[in-house]
């Protein structure tokens, strides 16, 4: 195969990727958790006895050329290259040995690397020229690191090197999907039980060598979970703790890239964590939850120990799941349906997609149709092949449809209508006999005044939650004439249905209903927790609340809890310290401590309430400085929390000061505190006894304080109405104004570099000011976001100003010249980026109810 760039061009990329940058992505010391296999790599299985792997997923049926046989490497030297090494990989050679330009050695040295423990197909086998392109798709052009075992080279000269790309082994991965054999003397290697049992695995499952011929090439190598080798390491020292990440997101089909193009540029997704939980499926020893746009693969054998076994992001919130076989149909609001193979509960992937032409708000499978609500009506699909979902058939509702079941022939689709003030809903039951010919043959008026409905079925009855409708009970014994069987009074925004009784989450209870007579419903008990969904199964409901609440109703009489999943909630602002990120639930008023060591899978660690809404958090040594406060009966008050995190697990309370009302904003600064205090302009408070902060000074600007930065001896504040207020703090007792500016909208943040001043607008986008007069600030630049964005937040890491930009998520502006900032990036978030911080080479992100999302910048390649 041809090279995908010259050496002397690759010489150049490979000195601006290598210089200043210790070995990133180096593979895990022993018992670390970084691994990270998907349906495309293979470590030591963990999966149920059950679990199968399927073929590759066909994408294409191009096959390359086989090239002519590779010279030999290069000549072996007296000196042993090092053991782990970063490489730039120039070009493929044959099905496992490439050519890379090594870190430290000659730019013009082009090295040959030969996977190690591999046997390569013959030159004859169908599956030379797909191990060929996979490698090419995956390496060329591919920061990796190698790493040698006990021989360093082969009889030709070539370098043996296991070969890692962002945290896995290529190795192994294309022994896993039948690309390779497992050399002779695999088993006297480091990693030779992976090599091994990658083996069995694919000659079990019949992929690849061991199956039928090629069709497609597999698809590229993704990673969703955490899994550890079996090899011994001895870790390698790298520029920062935190290990190189794997995308999050599971395999992708063309559609599914083709969607998120338009969805993000030059930014790479690479874990997330909490978020609104919007949807829940139980079956067997698993639930499948939607954790803002994360798809959640949850082990609960044990309720008291629910584990996270796998999870995937989608590009919009998950409003409906529901699982039939290996797979999962996920109605994604804007994103329509979305396909996941499920065969490997730990590594879930992304097979098909089909974008409906409204939001896709629930769904349910029979056969080989998958049936949506989804806006405007009912959409039917043929997913008979699950990697491409078509669409056979729709039927328009008068409202918006909410939620669909399916019996028989037919489909009852519960909706909404809204005017003005008020909502109206109804049934609608539709014949779906013929796909193609959809055909609505009865109706039943709903009376709640609801914006959300939820319907299920237990023989010829349905239960639909209609809001402040109460509960409503139908008998559709004849689908053409649904008539009213029986009714629970009360709120009701979810019911599920389990043998003889019904439960229904009221939004502060579960009520557990005796549904033996459908016309005489009797309630037994109930159970208090903030409960909006829910669904049951084998003696349990699972409550969507904060978390995951999971409660024994074996005995509806006397419900007891059995477990509680944690799920950080909706994420309104962080800041990151050292390994861990410090998230804000604003409206539960939680302080959430997530290890985020491993940025593909970040883990709570720990949790602080707070007694009101949570604020702002900034963090400084081992304490966590939290702002909180509300406006009850007229009056606003809040506080300033000390928080002693030096044992993340357990955060304890030290001390507290109290603003004149609740604050929004802080910043801290070696012993000092300084508050964007609303209607009180910025207060300083010394911290430098943490249990008794004190207030030292004061100064009270003219807007709405918001937010404050530090530099250069004095304090910048977004000031809303009164734009940006320079307060000069050199003596923090003494706070005095010395310049001002007034921004075309409101301020709302601000971040300071050097003499540059970033000031975020509600509507006008990023004003950049030179501060080098504090007296006399001057705009010297702006960047307009999208139209629908509000920049929430800003955070500088040296040439880019990364922008919490609200519904229109992160944003990247160059601002190398500040005089003409560009934006060079961006993604799409699920939900409402409030926050953000750029640390340790990532971006986080508190995108409201979409949770944290950690991201990289991936700045393109210069072409010239």
């Amino acid at each position: 195969m041809a090279r995908g760039l010259s050496v002397v061009f690759a010489a150049l990329v490979v000195l601006g990727l290598f210089q200043g940058c210790g070995i990133e992505g180096e593979p895990p010391a022993t018992g670390s958790t970084a691994f990270v296999p998907s349906p495309t790599i293979y470590a030591k299985p963990t999966f149920p006895p059950t679990w199968t792997a399927r073929p590759p997923t066909p994408t294409n049926t191009r096959v390359i050329p086989i090239p002519p046989t590779p010279s030999p490497g290069p000549s072996p030297t007296s000196t042993r290259l090092p053991a782990r090494t970063k490489a730039l990989v120039v070009g493929i050679q044959d099905s496992r040995t490439v050519e890379v330009l090594m870190e430290g050695q000659p730019i013009n040295q082009v090295f040959s690397v030969r996977l190690l423990g591999l046997e390569a197909p013959l030159l004859s086998d169908p599956w030379t020229g797909v191990a060929l392109e996979w490698l090419a798709q995956e390496l060329e052009r591919q920061v990796v690191v190698l790493e040698s075992d006990e021989r360093e080279r082969d009889a030709q000269g070539n370098l043996l090197r296991y070969v890692w790309k962002e945290g896995r082994m290529v190795n192994v991965s294309l022994v896993h999907l039948g690309l390779a054999a497992a050399s002779e003397d695999a088993a006297t290697l480091e990693f030779g039980a992976d090599l091994l049992d990658a083996q069995n695995n694919a000659q079990n499952t019949k992929r690849g060598l061991w199956g039928p011929p090629p069709t497609a090439t597999p698809a590229p190598l993704t990673a969703t979970t955490t899994m550890t080798a079996t090899g011994n390491h001895t870790p390698v020292p790298s520029t920062t703790s935190m290990p190189e990440p794997t995308r999050a997101m599971g395999q992708e089909g063309d559609q599914t890239a083709a969607y998120l193009a338009t969805n993000t540029q030059n930014i790479e997704l690479v874990g997330h964590i909490g978020g609104a939980i919007g949807a829940i499926f139980v079956q067997g020893s698993y639930a499948y939850a939607g954790i803002g746009p994360e798809l959640a693969i949850l082990d609960v054998s044990d309720p008291n120990n629910v584990l996270r076994l796998g999870y995937l992001i989608l590009p919009d919130m998950l409003k409906d799941v529901y699982v039939a076989g290996d797979y999962a149909y996920i109605a994604d609001n804007s994103a329509g349906l979305w396909v996941v193979d499920l065969s490997a509960p730990t590594a879930p992937a992304v097979v098909g997609t089909y974008d409906t032409p409204g939001y896709a708000r629930a769904v349910e499978t029979v056969g080989i149709y998958a049936y949506l609500a989804d806006d405007e009506g009912l959409r039917v699909v043929d997913i008979s092949d699950p990697v491409a979902p078509v669409e056979v058939g729709f039927h328009d509702t008068t409202g918006v449809a909410l939620d669909v079941v399916v019996a028989g022939s037919y489909a009852y689709v519960a909706e909404t209508n809204c005017h003005d003030t008020t909502c109206e809903g109804s049934l609608r039951v539709i014949d779906v006999s013929d796909p193609a010919a959809l055909v609505e043959v009865g109706t039943y008026g709903l009376p709640g005044y609801a914006t959300d409905r939820s319907v299920t079925m237990a023989g010829d009855y349905l239960y639909i939650a209609d809001g402040y409708g109460g509960l409503q009970v139908v008998n559709i014994s004849d689908p053409t004439d649904p008539t009213q069987a029986g009714f629970y009074e009360g709120v009701s925004f979810d019911v599920a249905a389990a043998g003889a009784f019904v439960f229904v989450a009221t939004g502060d209870s579960v009520r557990m209903i005796d549904a033996s007579n459908p016309d005489a419903l009797a309630e037994v008990s109930s159970f208090q927790v903030p409960a909006m969904r829910l669904t049951a199964s084998d003696g349990y409901v699972y409550v969507i609340s904060r978390g995951l609440e999971v409660i024994d109703v074996s005995d509806p009489v006397n419900p007891v809890q059995a477990g509680l999943y944690n799920v950080a909630g909706g994420i309104n602002g962080l800041a990151v310290w050292h390994d861990q990120a410090y998230l804000l639930d604003q409206s539960a008023g939680l302080l959430e401590v997530v290890d985020i060591s491993n940025p593909v899978a970040p883990e709570r660690v720990g949790l602080y309430d707070t007694p009101r809404e949570a604020r702002d958090v900034a963090v400084a040594d081992q304490y966590a400085y939290v702002l909180d406060g509300d406006c009850k009966g007229g009056a606003c008050e809040g506080q300033l929390w000390v928080v002693d995190v030096s044992n993340p697990a357990a955060p304890i309370q030290l001390g507290f000061y109290q603003p004149p009302e609740f604050a929004w904003g802080l910043t801290i600064r070696d012993d000092y505190a300084y508050i964007a205090s609303r209607l009180n302009g910025l207060r300083v408070v010394k911290i430098s006894d943490p249990a008794q902060p004190t207030e030292t000074g004061f100064y009270d600007t003219p807007g709405f304080a918001m937010d404050v930065a530090l530099g250069n001896g004095y304090a910048y504040i977004a000031d809303r109405k009164g734009g940006l207020r320079i307060v000069d703090v050199s003596d923090p007792s003494i706070p005095v104004e010395i310049g001002f500016y007034l921004a075309p909208d409101e301020a709302w943040g601000v971040g300071v570099a050097g003499n540059y001043v970033y000031v975020a607008t509600r509507s006008f986008g990023l004003r950049i000011l030179d501060t080098s007069n504090p007296i006399l600030p001057i705009e010297v630049g702006s960047y307009d976001p999208p139209r629908y964005a509000s920049i929430y937040g800003v955070a500088l890491a040296g040439n880019y100003a990364y922008l919490a930009a609200g519904a229109a998520g992160l944003r990247v502006v160059n601002i190398a010249d500040p005089t003409n900032p560009t934006e060079v990036g961006f993604y799409d978030t699920a939900g409402t980026a409030e926050d953000i911080v750029a640390a340790h080479g990532y971006i986080y992100v508190a995108d409201g109810l979409g949770g944290l999302v950690i991201l990289r910048f991936v700045p393109p390649i210069a072409t010239s």
